[in-house]
């Protein structure tokens, strides 16, 4: 990657979590620790072993990059990181790092925006994204806010924060999904409220 000098630790951070598909699944330290090493070696790599990763340079730029303001980067070691709403934004502007740039038209299957774009189908496709357009919120149901959220009542919490987080991402500059999760998220305030 060329000219990492311009960009801080949590910005290279960021872009390997962009690089790793992390807009639509929650990656792991270690992932993120090999792509770093992979574009940025000489920031994230031991001195007296350059072909080994600095695990604590790599904690510490994921973690300020969660705390930059805007917050870059959601989630954690536990539950895996995954790019906040900004952080989805910060990439955009950024275009040509990401392979493929800018493009957002060539959607390679397996891609970022392939797998985005394949969530925004499916929410299109919802009860949920159905009955709200029509009018009919009435008619809505828990088990409309799972299959919109693609979850059950028996998923762990950890998987459920991901799956919301996901839900962020793939909305993004769609107005009529944000409506639709904004009368959800209204209509099951007491359900979803544990998992802000």
């Amino acid at each position: 990657m060329d000219n990492i000098k311009k960009y801080t630790n949590a910005e290279l951070a960021t872009i390997a979590v962009a690089r790793l598909n992390g807009r639509s699944i929650p990656l792991d330290l270690e992932d993120i620790a090999m792509e770093l090493l992979r574009i940025a070696a000489p920031r994230f790599s031991l001195k007296k072993y350059p072909n080994h990763v600095d695990m604590h340079v790599v904690r510490v730029s994921l973690s300020d990059a969660q705390r930059k303001s805007p917050s870059l980067l959601s989630g954690g070691i536990k539950d895996g990181y995954l790019l906040s709403p900004d952080g989805v934004k910060w990439i955009d502007q950024l275009g040509d790092i990401l392979p493929g740039g800018s493009d957002n038209d060539s959607f390679r299957k397996g891609s970022y925006l392939h797998t985005l774009d394949a969530e925004k189908q499916r929410l299109y496709k919802t009860r949920a994204y159905t009955l709200i357009l029509d009018g009919k919120t009435a008619e809505i149901k828990i088990t409309d806010l799972y299959e919109f959220l693609r979850i059950n009542e028996y998923f762990p919490e950890k998987k459920i924060v991901n799956r919301i987080r996901i839900i962020n991402n793939a909305m993004r500059d769609d107005k009529s999904l944000e409506s639709v999760w904004k009368t959800l998220q209204e209509l099951f305030k007491q359900e979803l409220s544990r998992y802000e």
